[in-house]
């Protein structure tokens, strides 16, 4: 199985001061949140995040918005590892589907009470059909007993290498949900 693993720190305590997007995305990091793209995806203010510590697979991925009117429903499952590392947020997550990498040097995670939003840039790279990219990700949800309801995954590229135009535009984003399911606990390694 092919896999995209990423590797996110947060740096926001529960004793900062209250983030409002999409001001800290653009001043933390040095980026325009395209436009439209917060009226597409629920996004949970606050800082009192709920702990979303563990592992989660949110399937199936479906495309609910695509600013570049791109369609498909052949979308990849996606796998979720929230860990806290030293009193910060730790966040993994791979794509099948694909042969893709990357890493990112920071995540944010804001919310209250079950709801929260977890935000970060982050660069990607593909040898196998040789792009790259920079993107910023949005994941919103409410967590509960079953998993991770109401969950939605916000993508939007912000630079790109791409030779053979596979990859949305700069400028572009997608939002994804699952359907009304929840992601769930799931364990992979």
């Amino acid at each position: 199985m092919a896999a995209l693993m990423l590797t996110l720190v947060s740096c926001l305590k529960k004793d900062d001061a209250t983030v409002l997007l999409p001001l800290p995305i653009g001043v933390i990091y040095g980026v325009d949140v395209p436009d439209g793209m917060l009226d597409h995806i629920s996004v949970y203010e606050g800082t009192d995040p709920p702990n979303v510590e563990g592992r989660y697979l949110a399937s199936p991925m479906t495309l609910q918005f695509a600013s570049d009117q791109y369609w498909n429903d052949d979308f990849f499952d996606l796998y979720l590892a929230f860990t806290e590392v030293k009193g910060r947020l730790r966040t993994s997550y791979k794509e099948t589907q694909s042969n893709t990498s990357g890493d990112a040097p920071e995540a944010r995670i804001i919310g209250r009470g079950d709801h929260f939003t977890v935000y970060f840039t982050t660069t990607l790279n593909d040898n196998t059909l040789h792009w790259s990219c920079t993107t910023l990700t949005i994941i919103s949800g409410k967590l509960t007993t079953e998993g991770i309801d109401d969950f939605q995954y916000a993508n939007a590229m912000l630079s790109k290498t791409d030779p053979d135009h596979l990859l949305m535009d700069v400028g572009q984003y997608h939002v994804f949900t699952t359907q009304g399911r929840p992601a769930v606990p799931y364990q992979w390694q």
